[in-house]
């Protein structure tokens, strides 16, 4: 059976004009595609620069069957990210946190209905779990009896020639992208 995966950016209204492409999740995605074991079919949905409402993003995200979401977001998103989270965990959806505000406040968002939160540079941390999930009768077991408080996963920064190139034919180029990318879009799941 392969494991679906769907690496999101929650919409970000107008506060996000400049369209840098996600190189955050797309790392992530390249470097799960070189490690990982078992077949996996990963999906990149970026809402940033468009404005679906959380509605619209749960049912895009949903047509994709998914096992397991991951939501990169930085602080001016955070609300919704949680309300996002909320409804895919009641979809039976393995829902995880990345990226800046996680990694700032890993407590608090926690907290609000994810099941894992991953600080920093998330690559080997993700792909840990990722791993684990595969068995998933213990972890079905285990976030039956965590209730509503998330796990918080880190891992130490990998060296950059280990990290392959993003994977960017899993980006929708009809998105129209600006060509250069910030810097607080460097880290791996951000």
């Amino acid at each position: 059976m392969t494991l679906r995966i769907v690496l999101i950016r929650p919409p970000g209204g107008n506060l996000f004009r400049w369209k840098s492409p996600p190189l955050g999740i797309a790392s992530l995605a390249s470097y799960l595609r070189l490690n990982l074991p078992t077949a996996i079919d990963i999906k990149i949905l970026d809402f940033l620069p468009k404005s679906e409402n959380c509605e619209q993003v749960v049912t895009q995200v949903m047509k994709e069957k998914p096992d397991i979401v991951g939501i990169s977001f930085l602080t001016a998103q955070a609300l919704s990210s949680y309300e996002l989270a909320e409804r895919f965990r009641k979809n039976g959806v393995l829902v995880v946190a990345g990226g800046i505000h996680p990694t700032v406040c890993p407590e608090e968002v926690a907290k609000k209905h994810f099941d894992f939160v991953v600080c920093g540079e998330g690559e080997e941390a993700f792909l840990e779990l990722v791993t684990n999930f595969v068995d998933r009768a213990s972890y079905t077991q285990a976030l039956a009896s965590r209730k509503n408080v998330g796990e918080i996963l880190s891992s130490p920064l990998i060296p950059s020639e280990k990290i392959p190139a993003p994977a960017w034919d899993l980006v929708d180029p009809s998105i129209g992208y600006n060509e250069s990318v910030g810097l607080s879009e460097s880290s791996a799941f951000p």
